[in-house]
């Protein structure tokens, strides 16, 4: 049973720091924006999977 705890701690640790990585490389990318046709693609859609990664990550850890 801690096993599987652990395990999963892990993975929503991971998960919250892949999420991160994401949302900061999307703030960067919107910031520099340099491909203007792909400014809202990297505004709302990376922002978007950078806080769907991040909150799926804080259910393992949380739960």
């Amino acid at each position: 049973m801690k096993t599987n705890t652990a395990k999963r701690q892990f993975a929503g640790f991971l998960l919250m720091g892949i999420g991160a990585f994401i949302g900061f490389i999307s703030c960067v990318l919107s910031l520099l924006n340099p491909i203007p046709e792909l400014y809202n693609l990297i505004l709302y859609g990376l922002t978007s999977v950078a806080i769907v990664v991040a909150l799926i990550g804080l259910y393992l850890v949380l739960e």
